[in-house]
Protein backbone atom coordinates (compact mmCIF):
# COMPACT_ATOMS: atom_id res chain seq x y z
CA UNK A 1 0.00 0.00 0.00
CA UNK A 2 1.44 3.36 -0.61
CA UNK A 3 1.69 5.85 2.00
CA UNK A 4 -0.95 9.07 1.32
CA UNK A 5 1.46 12.33 1.54
CA UNK A 6 -0.43 15.65 2.52
CA UNK A 7 -0.54 18.27 0.04
CA UNK A 8 0.78 20.78 2.11
CA UNK A 9 4.22 18.42 3.08
CA UNK A 10 4.97 18.55 -1.22
CA UNK A 11 7.86 20.63 -1.25
CA UNK A 12 7.60 24.04 -3.87
CA UNK A 13 10.37 24.33 -5.92
CA UNK A 14 12.43 27.44 -5.32
CA UNK A 15 11.83 29.21 -8.97
CA UNK A 16 7.87 29.40 -7.68
CA UNK A 17 9.05 30.78 -4.78
CA UNK A 18 10.97 33.76 -6.26
CA UNK A 19 8.60 34.20 -9.05
CA UNK A 20 5.86 34.63 -6.60
CA UNK A 21 8.46 36.89 -4.91
CA UNK A 22 8.72 38.76 -8.36
CA UNK A 23 5.12 39.48 -8.79
CA UNK A 24 4.79 40.81 -5.18
CA UNK A 25 7.83 43.12 -5.89
CA UNK A 26 6.07 44.66 -9.26
CA UNK A 27 2.87 45.06 -8.18
CA UNK A 28 4.30 46.90 -5.05
CA UNK A 29 7.07 48.43 -7.20
CA UNK A 30 3.85 49.36 -10.06
CA UNK A 31 1.77 50.71 -7.10
CA UNK A 32 3.84 52.63 -5.76
CA UNK A 33 4.76 54.38 -9.32
CA UNK A 34 1.29 54.96 -9.96
CA UNK A 35 1.05 56.62 -6.48
CA UNK A 36 4.00 59.25 -7.65
CA UNK A 37 1.99 59.49 -10.76
CA UNK A 38 -1.34 60.54 -9.51
CA UNK A 39 0.32 62.83 -6.72
CA UNK A 40 2.56 64.26 -9.50
CA UNK A 41 -0.07 64.57 -11.98
CA UNK A 42 -2.33 66.24 -9.09
CA UNK A 43 0.54 68.68 -8.14
CA UNK A 44 0.91 69.64 -11.66
CA UNK A 45 -2.40 70.26 -12.56
CA UNK A 46 -2.88 72.34 -9.19
CA UNK A 47 -0.36 74.39 -10.68
CA UNK A 48 -1.61 75.12 -13.66
CA UNK A 49 -5.18 76.03 -11.91
CA UNK A 50 -3.00 78.35 -9.75
CA UNK A 51 -1.54 80.40 -12.75
CA UNK A 52 -5.39 80.27 -14.01
CA UNK A 53 -7.11 81.55 -10.82
CA UNK A 54 -4.03 84.66 -10.57
CA UNK A 55 -5.16 85.60 -14.08
CA UNK A 56 -8.94 85.39 -12.68
CA UNK A 57 -8.03 87.23 -9.91
CA UNK A 58 -6.58 90.02 -11.99
CA UNK A 59 -9.62 90.32 -14.28
CA UNK A 60 -7.86 88.57 -17.06
CA UNK A 61 -9.36 86.67 -19.74
CA UNK A 62 -9.41 83.25 -18.59
CA UNK A 63 -11.98 81.93 -21.64
CA UNK A 64 -12.51 82.93 -24.98
CA UNK A 65 -15.73 84.25 -24.17
CA UNK A 66 -13.94 87.10 -22.43
CA UNK A 67 -13.06 88.10 -26.03
CA UNK A 68 -16.25 88.57 -27.78
CA UNK A 69 -17.38 91.92 -28.79
CA UNK A 70 -21.08 93.27 -29.35
CA UNK A 71 -22.31 92.23 -32.78
CA UNK A 72 -23.20 94.91 -35.36
CA UNK A 73 -25.34 94.83 -38.87
CA UNK A 74 -23.18 93.90 -41.64
CA UNK A 75 -23.47 97.62 -43.39
CA UNK A 76 -21.67 98.74 -40.35
CA UNK A 77 -19.31 95.94 -40.25
CA UNK A 78 -15.58 96.40 -41.58
CA UNK A 79 -14.65 92.78 -41.51
CA UNK A 80 -18.02 91.95 -43.90
CA UNK A 81 -16.48 94.56 -46.55
CA UNK A 82 -13.17 92.73 -45.65
CA UNK A 83 -14.79 90.05 -46.82
CA UNK A 84 -16.39 91.05 -49.89
CA UNK A 85 -13.26 92.76 -51.28
CA UNK A 86 -11.44 89.56 -51.16
CA UNK A 87 -14.26 87.60 -52.83
CA UNK A 88 -14.12 90.31 -55.37
CA UNK A 89 -10.63 90.22 -56.89
CA UNK A 90 -11.33 89.67 -60.44
CA UNK A 91 -9.68 87.28 -62.90
CA UNK A 92 -8.19 90.46 -63.77
CA UNK A 93 -6.17 89.53 -60.55
CA UNK A 94 -4.91 86.03 -61.99
CA UNK A 95 -1.68 86.93 -63.12
CA UNK A 96 -0.91 87.63 -59.59
CA UNK A 97 0.23 84.34 -58.56
CA UNK A 98 2.04 84.25 -61.30
CA UNK A 99 4.37 87.51 -61.04
CA UNK A 100 6.73 88.75 -58.42
CA UNK A 101 4.31 91.71 -57.14
CA UNK A 102 7.61 92.69 -54.60
CA UNK A 103 9.75 93.45 -57.95
CA UNK A 104 7.00 95.22 -59.98
CA UNK A 105 6.27 97.14 -57.11
CA UNK A 106 10.23 97.93 -56.42
CA UNK A 107 10.48 98.97 -59.99
CA UNK A 108 7.43 100.80 -60.53
CA UNK A 109 6.84 98.48 -63.50
CA UNK A 110 3.00 99.33 -63.97
CA UNK A 111 2.53 97.47 -67.13
CA UNK A 112 1.16 94.58 -65.33
CA UNK A 113 0.33 96.37 -62.44
CA UNK A 114 -2.15 99.13 -64.03
CA UNK A 115 -4.44 96.01 -65.66
CA UNK A 116 -4.94 94.21 -62.33
CA UNK A 117 -5.38 97.93 -61.01
CA UNK A 118 -7.85 98.48 -63.29
CA UNK A 119 -10.04 95.39 -63.43
CA UNK A 120 -10.23 95.48 -59.46
CA UNK A 121 -11.75 98.41 -58.27
CA UNK A 122 -15.03 96.85 -56.68
CA UNK A 123 -12.71 95.18 -54.22
CA UNK A 124 -10.70 98.22 -54.16
CA UNK A 125 -14.10 100.05 -53.17
CA UNK A 126 -15.14 97.17 -51.05
CA UNK A 127 -11.76 97.78 -48.82
CA UNK A 128 -12.37 101.41 -49.08
CA UNK A 129 -15.73 100.99 -47.42
CA UNK A 130 -14.10 98.17 -44.27
CA UNK A 131 -11.82 101.43 -43.38
CA UNK A 132 -14.47 103.91 -43.22
CA UNK A 133 -15.82 101.44 -40.86
CA UNK A 134 -14.03 101.96 -37.44
CA UNK A 135 -15.99 98.62 -35.85
CA UNK A 136 -14.63 94.68 -37.22
CA UNK A 137 -17.08 92.10 -35.49
CA UNK A 138 -15.85 88.41 -37.19
CA UNK A 139 -17.88 85.96 -35.24
CA UNK A 140 -20.50 85.54 -33.11
CA UNK A 141 -18.20 84.07 -30.50
CA UNK A 142 -14.70 83.90 -30.26
CA UNK A 143 -15.19 80.59 -29.26
CA UNK A 144 -15.78 79.99 -32.69
CA UNK A 145 -12.45 78.41 -34.71
CA UNK A 146 -11.00 81.02 -36.87
CA UNK A 147 -9.56 79.57 -40.07
CA UNK A 148 -6.19 80.03 -40.82
CA UNK A 149 -6.96 79.74 -44.87
CA UNK A 150 -9.36 83.04 -44.15
CA UNK A 151 -6.68 84.53 -42.48
CA UNK A 152 -4.18 84.22 -44.89
CA UNK A 153 -7.03 85.55 -47.71
CA UNK A 154 -6.88 88.90 -45.74
CA UNK A 155 -3.02 88.54 -46.03
CA UNK A 156 -2.98 87.97 -49.22
CA UNK A 157 -5.37 90.83 -50.09
CA UNK A 158 -2.80 93.05 -48.44
CA UNK A 159 0.16 92.37 -50.70
CA UNK A 160 -1.92 92.73 -53.62
CA UNK A 161 -3.10 96.29 -52.28
CA UNK A 162 0.62 96.97 -51.45
CA UNK A 163 1.40 96.56 -55.07
CA UNK A 164 -1.41 98.20 -56.45
CA UNK A 165 -0.62 101.03 -54.83
CA UNK A 166 2.18 101.97 -57.07
CA UNK A 167 -0.12 102.53 -60.33
CA UNK A 168 -2.25 105.71 -58.92
CA UNK A 169 1.29 107.28 -57.82
CA UNK A 170 2.99 106.56 -60.53
CA UNK A 171 0.06 107.86 -62.37
CA UNK A 172 0.31 111.00 -60.19
CA UNK A 173 -3.36 110.18 -58.86
CA UNK A 174 -1.34 111.04 -55.42
CA UNK A 175 -4.61 111.33 -53.24
CA UNK A 176 -6.04 107.92 -54.09
CA UNK A 177 -2.83 106.21 -53.11
CA UNK A 178 -2.87 107.97 -49.96
CA UNK A 179 -6.52 106.40 -49.53
CA UNK A 180 -5.55 103.13 -50.60
CA UNK A 181 -2.72 102.97 -47.50
CA UNK A 182 -5.04 104.54 -45.35
CA UNK A 183 -7.34 101.43 -45.93
CA UNK A 184 -4.52 98.73 -45.80
CA UNK A 185 -3.55 100.45 -42.15
CA UNK A 186 -7.19 100.36 -41.11
CA UNK A 187 -7.46 96.84 -42.53
CA UNK A 188 -5.06 95.66 -39.92
CA UNK A 189 -6.86 97.16 -37.37
CA UNK A 190 -9.61 95.26 -38.01
CA UNK A 191 -7.75 92.08 -38.27
CA UNK A 192 -6.67 92.88 -35.01
CA UNK A 193 -9.94 91.61 -33.90
CA UNK A 194 -10.24 88.43 -35.74
CA UNK A 195 -9.22 85.73 -33.92
CA UNK A 196 -7.41 86.44 -30.13
CA UNK A 197 -4.03 84.44 -30.91
CA UNK A 198 -0.26 84.81 -31.71
CA UNK A 199 -1.10 84.00 -35.22
CA UNK A 200 -3.94 86.59 -35.89
CA UNK A 201 -1.61 89.32 -33.92
CA UNK A 202 1.38 88.38 -36.10
CA UNK A 203 -0.77 88.33 -39.88
CA UNK A 204 -2.47 91.96 -38.51
CA UNK A 205 1.23 92.92 -38.12
CA UNK A 206 2.17 91.66 -41.65
CA UNK A 207 -0.81 93.61 -42.98
CA UNK A 208 0.25 96.86 -41.16
CA UNK A 209 3.76 96.41 -42.38
CA UNK A 210 2.47 96.46 -45.82
CA UNK A 211 0.90 99.92 -45.36
CA UNK A 212 3.39 101.47 -43.62
CA UNK A 213 5.76 100.46 -46.66
CA UNK A 214 3.96 102.10 -48.83
CA UNK A 215 3.31 105.23 -46.54
CA UNK A 216 7.46 105.20 -46.63
CA UNK A 217 7.72 104.97 -50.29
CA UNK A 218 5.27 107.33 -51.00
CA UNK A 219 7.11 109.71 -49.02
CA UNK A 220 9.82 110.12 -50.95
CA UNK A 221 7.96 111.48 -53.92
CA UNK A 222 4.62 112.34 -52.64
CA UNK A 223 2.84 115.07 -54.86
CA UNK A 224 1.22 117.58 -52.03
CA UNK A 225 -1.22 120.18 -52.89
CA UNK A 226 -2.77 123.06 -51.01
CA UNK A 227 -5.69 123.31 -52.80
CA UNK A 228 -8.07 121.01 -53.53
CA UNK A 229 -6.28 119.15 -56.50
CA UNK A 230 -8.23 115.72 -57.47
CA UNK A 231 -4.31 113.87 -58.50
CA UNK A 232 -2.01 114.73 -55.62
CA UNK A 233 -2.57 114.70 -51.93
CA UNK A 234 -3.88 117.45 -50.02
CA UNK A 235 -2.02 118.66 -46.97
CA UNK A 236 -4.79 117.63 -44.50
CA UNK A 237 -4.44 114.09 -45.97
CA UNK A 238 -0.80 114.10 -45.04
CA UNK A 239 -1.45 115.30 -41.46
CA UNK A 240 -3.71 112.51 -40.83
CA UNK A 241 -1.86 110.00 -42.31
CA UNK A 242 0.96 111.21 -39.81
CA UNK A 243 -1.52 110.88 -36.82
CA UNK A 244 -3.03 107.52 -37.83
CA UNK A 245 0.83 106.33 -38.24
CA UNK A 246 1.46 107.49 -34.88
CA UNK A 247 -1.51 106.21 -32.92
CA UNK A 248 -0.42 102.87 -31.83
CA UNK A 249 -3.22 102.17 -29.56
CA UNK A 250 -5.36 99.54 -31.49
CA UNK A 251 -1.69 98.23 -32.56
CA UNK A 252 -0.52 97.82 -28.99
CA UNK A 253 -3.99 96.68 -27.88
CA UNK A 254 -4.17 93.62 -30.53
CA UNK A 255 -0.47 92.73 -29.16
CA UNK A 256 -1.58 92.47 -25.76
CA UNK A 257 -4.82 90.49 -27.21
CA UNK A 258 -2.93 88.31 -28.63
CA UNK A 259 -0.57 86.96 -26.06
CA UNK A 260 -3.70 86.66 -23.92
CA UNK A 261 -5.52 85.02 -26.77
CA UNK A 262 -2.50 81.89 -27.17
CA UNK A 263 -2.70 81.97 -23.30
CA UNK A 264 -6.09 81.56 -23.15
CA UNK A 265 -5.99 78.92 -26.09
CA UNK A 266 -3.22 76.42 -24.12
CA UNK A 267 -5.54 76.77 -20.91
CA UNK A 268 -8.44 75.28 -23.15
CA UNK A 269 -5.59 72.34 -25.16
CA UNK A 270 -4.48 71.73 -21.92
CA UNK A 271 -8.17 71.24 -20.19
CA UNK A 272 -9.39 68.99 -22.99
CA UNK A 273 -6.20 67.04 -24.06
CA UNK A 274 -7.48 63.52 -22.68
CA UNK A 275 -11.00 63.65 -23.08
CA UNK A 276 -12.02 61.95 -26.13
CA UNK A 277 -8.75 61.32 -27.66
CA UNK A 278 -6.67 58.10 -28.00
CA UNK A 279 -3.41 58.13 -25.16
CA UNK A 280 -0.42 56.49 -26.19
CA UNK A 281 0.33 54.33 -23.47
CA UNK A 282 3.98 55.21 -23.95
CA UNK A 283 2.81 58.86 -23.29
CA UNK A 284 0.53 58.56 -20.31
CA UNK A 285 3.16 58.14 -17.35
CA UNK A 286 4.05 61.63 -18.53
CA UNK A 287 0.93 63.29 -19.23
CA UNK A 288 0.93 66.13 -16.56
CA UNK A 289 4.10 67.52 -18.27
CA UNK A 290 1.33 68.81 -20.61
CA UNK A 291 0.10 70.91 -17.20
CA UNK A 292 3.65 71.87 -16.52
CA UNK A 293 4.31 72.86 -19.94
CA UNK A 294 1.49 75.13 -20.16
CA UNK A 295 2.14 76.61 -16.49
CA UNK A 296 5.16 77.38 -17.56
CA UNK A 297 4.16 78.58 -20.84
CA UNK A 298 1.36 80.94 -18.93
CA UNK A 299 3.71 81.62 -16.51
CA UNK A 300 6.11 83.28 -19.51
CA UNK A 301 3.06 84.88 -21.05
CA UNK A 302 1.87 86.64 -18.03
CA UNK A 303 5.01 88.18 -16.40
CA UNK A 304 5.86 89.59 -20.45
CA UNK A 305 1.92 90.68 -20.14
CA UNK A 306 2.86 92.24 -16.59
CA UNK A 307 5.78 94.41 -18.05
CA UNK A 308 4.44 95.73 -21.30
CA UNK A 309 3.13 98.97 -21.15
CA UNK A 310 -0.17 99.96 -22.26
CA UNK A 311 0.92 102.92 -23.60
CA UNK A 312 2.97 101.93 -26.88
CA UNK A 313 5.20 105.02 -26.54
CA UNK A 314 7.04 103.36 -23.62
CA UNK A 315 7.67 100.39 -25.25
CA UNK A 316 11.38 99.28 -24.74
CA UNK A 317 12.84 96.38 -26.04
CA UNK A 318 16.09 96.18 -23.81
CA UNK A 319 13.61 96.85 -20.84
CA UNK A 320 11.61 93.88 -22.30
CA UNK A 321 14.13 91.50 -21.63
CA UNK A 322 15.74 91.68 -25.38
CA UNK A 323 19.64 91.54 -26.29
CA UNK A 324 21.13 90.54 -29.35
CA UNK A 325 20.47 87.41 -30.53
CA UNK A 326 18.68 85.60 -27.50
CA UNK A 327 15.82 85.26 -29.91
CA UNK A 328 17.10 82.29 -31.84
CA UNK A 329 14.37 79.88 -32.28
CA UNK A 330 14.68 76.09 -32.27
CA UNK A 331 13.84 74.52 -36.01
CA UNK A 332 12.62 70.90 -36.44
CA UNK A 333 9.62 69.20 -34.79
CA UNK A 334 9.98 66.33 -32.43
CA UNK A 335 7.75 63.30 -32.88
CA UNK A 336 7.15 61.63 -29.38
CA UNK A 337 5.59 63.74 -27.03
CA UNK A 338 8.19 64.15 -24.78
CA UNK A 339 9.96 65.75 -27.34
CA UNK A 340 7.30 68.27 -28.55
CA UNK A 341 7.01 69.27 -24.33
CA UNK A 342 10.62 69.75 -24.17
CA UNK A 343 11.20 71.99 -27.48
CA UNK A 344 7.99 74.03 -26.50
CA UNK A 345 9.61 74.69 -22.61
CA UNK A 346 13.22 75.54 -24.63
CA UNK A 347 11.12 77.52 -27.13
CA UNK A 348 9.02 79.52 -24.51
CA UNK A 349 11.01 82.21 -23.05
CA UNK A 350 12.34 82.98 -26.62
CA UNK A 351 9.27 83.10 -27.85
CA UNK A 352 7.78 85.33 -26.06
CA UNK A 353 11.14 87.97 -26.38
CA UNK A 354 10.80 87.26 -30.10
CA UNK A 355 7.65 88.57 -30.18
CA UNK A 356 8.06 91.88 -28.16
CA UNK A 357 11.16 92.57 -30.82
CA UNK A 358 8.61 92.33 -33.41
CA UNK A 359 6.44 94.42 -31.87
CA UNK A 360 9.14 97.04 -30.79
CA UNK A 361 9.99 97.04 -34.88
CA UNK A 362 6.50 97.45 -35.84
CA UNK A 363 6.27 100.41 -33.71
CA UNK A 364 9.51 101.78 -35.59
CA UNK A 365 8.38 101.48 -38.85
CA UNK A 366 5.17 103.55 -38.20
CA UNK A 367 6.95 105.97 -36.31
CA UNK A 368 9.33 106.03 -38.90
CA UNK A 369 6.54 106.51 -41.84
CA UNK A 370 5.05 109.42 -39.95
CA UNK A 371 8.61 111.01 -39.76
CA UNK A 372 9.31 110.12 -43.66
CA UNK A 373 5.77 112.01 -44.26
CA UNK A 374 6.56 115.13 -42.10
CA UNK A 375 9.75 115.72 -43.94
CA UNK A 376 8.09 115.54 -47.11
CA UNK A 377 5.83 118.06 -45.88
CA UNK A 378 8.38 120.07 -44.53
CA UNK A 379 10.44 120.07 -47.79
CA UNK A 380 6.77 121.25 -49.34
CA UNK A 381 6.58 123.67 -47.39
CA UNK A 382 10.31 124.85 -47.80
CA UNK A 383 11.06 124.96 -51.69
CA UNK A 384 13.01 121.12 -51.65
CA UNK A 385 15.18 122.11 -48.43
CA UNK A 386 15.85 119.22 -46.20
CA UNK A 387 15.45 119.86 -42.62
CA UNK A 388 18.29 120.15 -40.64
CA UNK A 389 17.51 118.83 -37.61
CA UNK A 390 14.17 116.76 -36.10
CA UNK A 391 13.57 119.77 -33.78
CA UNK A 392 12.31 121.51 -37.24
CA UNK A 393 9.81 119.66 -37.60
CA UNK A 394 7.78 120.12 -33.88
CA UNK A 395 4.79 121.06 -33.61
CA UNK A 396 4.16 122.17 -37.22
CA UNK A 397 4.61 118.34 -38.47
CA UNK A 398 4.94 116.16 -35.63
CA UNK A 399 3.72 116.92 -32.44
CA UNK A 400 6.84 115.02 -30.54
CA UNK A 401 9.98 113.07 -31.69
CA UNK A 402 9.02 109.94 -31.43
CA UNK A 403 10.77 107.30 -29.17
CA UNK A 404 13.38 104.63 -30.31
CA UNK A 405 11.70 101.49 -28.83
CA UNK A 406 15.08 99.83 -29.27
CA UNK A 407 17.00 102.65 -27.76
CA UNK A 408 18.15 100.96 -24.08
CA UNK A 409 18.19 104.99 -22.46
CA UNK A 410 14.70 105.46 -24.52
CA UNK A 411 16.51 107.62 -26.66
CA UNK A 412 14.74 109.24 -30.00
CA UNK A 413 14.68 108.06 -33.66
CA UNK A 414 17.62 109.05 -35.12
CA UNK A 415 17.87 111.21 -38.54
CA UNK A 416 21.20 111.58 -40.58
CA UNK A 417 21.45 114.31 -43.63
CA UNK A 418 24.10 112.52 -45.35
CA UNK A 419 24.67 116.14 -47.23
CA UNK A 420 21.23 115.22 -48.57
CA UNK A 421 22.72 113.19 -50.62
CA UNK A 422 21.38 110.20 -48.73
CA UNK A 423 19.61 111.26 -46.07
CA UNK A 424 18.00 108.63 -43.46
CA UNK A 425 15.83 107.70 -40.51
CA UNK A 426 17.27 104.87 -38.19
CA UNK A 427 16.79 102.81 -34.95
CA UNK A 428 20.06 101.74 -33.38
CA UNK A 429 18.21 98.33 -33.95
CA UNK A 430 18.57 94.61 -32.07
CA UNK A 431 21.84 95.48 -30.44
CA UNK A 432 21.16 98.80 -29.12
CA UNK A 433 23.97 100.58 -30.26
CA UNK A 434 24.35 103.71 -32.67
CA UNK A 435 26.38 102.09 -35.72
CA UNK A 436 26.08 105.62 -37.10
CA UNK A 437 22.84 104.54 -39.76
CA UNK A 438 24.74 101.34 -41.20
CA UNK A 439 22.70 99.12 -43.40
CA UNK A 440 24.97 96.57 -43.09
CA UNK A 441 23.81 92.99 -41.98
CA UNK A 442 26.32 91.60 -38.76
CA UNK A 443 28.44 88.98 -39.55
CA UNK A 444 27.22 85.23 -39.82
CA UNK A 445 23.63 86.74 -40.45
CA UNK A 446 22.49 85.43 -44.17
CA UNK A 447 19.44 86.90 -44.78
CA UNK A 448 18.66 90.98 -46.42
CA UNK A 449 16.25 93.14 -44.87
CA UNK A 450 15.52 96.06 -42.88
CA UNK A 451 15.11 93.83 -39.55
CA UNK A 452 18.36 92.16 -39.54
CA UNK A 453 20.83 95.24 -40.41
CA UNK A 454 23.03 96.86 -37.53
CA UNK A 455 20.98 99.98 -37.57
CA UNK A 456 17.06 99.59 -39.24
CA UNK A 457 17.64 102.36 -41.48
CA UNK A 458 14.79 103.79 -43.85
CA UNK A 459 16.06 106.09 -46.40
CA UNK A 460 14.63 109.14 -47.68
CA UNK A 461 15.28 109.63 -51.34
CA UNK A 462 14.47 106.34 -53.54
CA UNK A 463 17.17 103.67 -53.87
CA UNK A 464 17.63 102.01 -57.29
CA UNK A 465 15.34 97.93 -57.45
CA UNK A 466 18.79 96.41 -56.40
CA UNK A 467 19.72 97.73 -53.65
CA UNK A 468 16.01 97.91 -51.60
CA UNK A 469 16.22 95.24 -49.11
CA UNK A 470 13.17 92.51 -49.87
CA UNK A 471 10.38 92.64 -47.85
Amino acid sequence: MVPQVEESEIPIPRRYRWTKRGIWIFVVVLSILLTLRSIWGYLAHRALQNEIAAIRARGEPTVMSDFDDPSIADSDNAAWYLRQAFASLTSAADPIGNIDLDALWRKRDISQLGPIYDGNQQAINFLRQAGQHGKAVWFASSANSASPSELNQFRWLALVTQGLVTVPHVRGQDAEAMRMMHDELRMADAVEHYFPGITNQLTASGIRYCGIDNAINLSRDLLVSEGSSSAAASRQQVLDAISQLLDERENQNGFIRGIQGDRVWREDVTANALPGEAVDPESWPLLPLLDVNAAVSIREESGMLAIIPADPSKMCWPALGGTAGNAELISGAPRTLVGQIAAIRRLAPHLMTKLSEIQCFDLFNSRAAAMALAIRLYRFDHGGKWPESLSQLIPQYLPRIPVDPFSPTVASILYKLNQSTDPIIYSVGENGMDDAGSDSLPSGVRFPGRFNQLDIVVHLINQSPATQPEN
